[in-house]
């Protein structure tokens, strides 16, 4: 009996790695024959569970029309040759294209993962709002079917999506966010603070606008002239596909002044958060920041912005601090509260481990998808 084929399209084989190869690793252990396609090469980790890749044209921030036909027509082209019992898709270009082309190809059990709503949906100037106008009628046009499941990460995403496609029973799940492997992310005490340079503050993300980059910059710099002492630590990459990325040459410059330090991409985040004393993302929205789930299980204190996806990553008070949006004065204020108590930060760090020891675990989000999977594959 040949096995069922699952097929996940993604934007970067490198955030499937991060984010759902262990819901991969399950479907597989379930039966599944796992195929993932997504833009440049496969990956160590894909290959060595045995997984299928393939290669497609697929670009995050590319405007080229006749690319993007392409892309829409090599996703046809794949779905109807593989021929997948289910189809996981993940962002927004592969559930839109997907979407599309799955409707094409008459490919009726399909997952749609809903990763945050994005820069469109956090600025509103007049080309945003027409694109946003758009992205809103192709989400509708590849969501709004029968046999196809929306997987969001918290509340305000899914009233969003169902002011766009609609109110149908069953279509939607919400999942926060993906899971934190416990045993890579264990709780540690915190590291000896130098009295020179201070509790570690760190700000964990790409370098864009909407992670909130400059307030965190901001806020370094206002902390620094009240003479409270802490070293600020950015980790992240650029991204010259995303027009809101900070340049290479301003992150390096900024460490050269002293005002931040600015290390890149990191392969090994957990070893990061166990330096730091506490962990900070001023986000302008999210679907659900894995960074801030990850430091809660490492049992830091965060501080965040109160909005979509943020807000649902922490117990205010109990967990973290939420701060108003865009607000570096604010920020400020709140780094300095929890850099001088190093007793409420450890208190906010033990029920953060809690909190995600109850409800994040990455073996019980990867069981959900599986009952997500389950139930549209036994469905008529």
């Amino acid at each position: 009996m040949n096995k069922q084929k699952i097929l996940f399209i993604v934007n970067e084989p490198r955030y499937f790695v991060s984010h759902r190869l262990h819901i991969a690793k399950l479907a597989a252990k379930n039966g599944f024959e796992v195929i993932v396609a997504g833009p440049g090469r496969s990956l160590p980790e894909i290959d060595e569970n045995k997984f299928t890749y393939i290669k497609i044209p697929l670009s995050r921030g590319g405007k080229n029309i006749i690319f993007e036909i392409k892309t829409v027509i090599r996703m046809f082209c794949l779905i109807r040759s593989e021929k997948p019992n289910l189809l996981h898709l993940i962002s927004m270009k592969p559930v839109i294209y997907g979407g599309l082309a799955s409707r094409v190809a008459r490919v009726r059990k399909v997952v749609c993962a809903i990763t945050g709503m994005g820069y469109m949906y956090t600025n509103d100037g007049f080309q945003v709002k027409f694109a946003r106008l758009v992205v809103s009628l192709l989400y509708k046009l590849a969501i709004k079917r029968d046999g196809t499941r929306v997987i969001v990460q918290n509340t305000d995403d899914l009233y969003l999506l169902q002011s766009i496609i609609g109110k149908a029973e069953g279509r939607f799940s919400l999942i926060p966010g993906v899971g934190v492997e416990l045993e890579k992310f264990t709780r540690v005490d915190e590291p000896e603070v130098s009295e020179e340079k201070g509790p570690v503050v760190l700000l964990i993300g790409r370098m864009l606008a909407d992670k909130g980059v400059r307030e965190f910059i901001d806020a370094a710099r206002l902390v620094k002239k009240e003479g409270v002492n802490a070293r600020f630590i950015m980790i992240g990459s650029t991204d010259e596909h995303n027009p809101t990325s900070r340049k290479e040459e301003e992150l390096k410059g900024l460490t050269e002044s002293g005002v931040i330090e600015w290390l890149g991409h990191v392969d090994n985040v957990n070893e990061n958060i166990s330096a730091a004393n506490i962990v900070v993302l001023p986000s302008y929205r999210e679907g659900f920041p894995k960074a801030l789930i990850e430091a809660a299980s490492c049992g830091r204190a965060i501080i965040t912005t109160d909005v979509p996806g943020c807000r649902d990553a922490v117990i205010e008070n109990e967990t973290g601090l939420l701060v108003p949006v865009k607000n570096s004065q604010r920020l400020a204020e709140a780094i300095m509260l929890l850099v001088k108590d190093k007793k409420r930060r450890m208190a906010m760090g033990y029920k953060g481990r809690q909190r995600v020891e109850r409800l994040f675990r990455a073996e019980k989000i990867a069981q959900e998808h599986m009952d997500i999977y389950t139930s549209l594959l036994v469905s008529a």
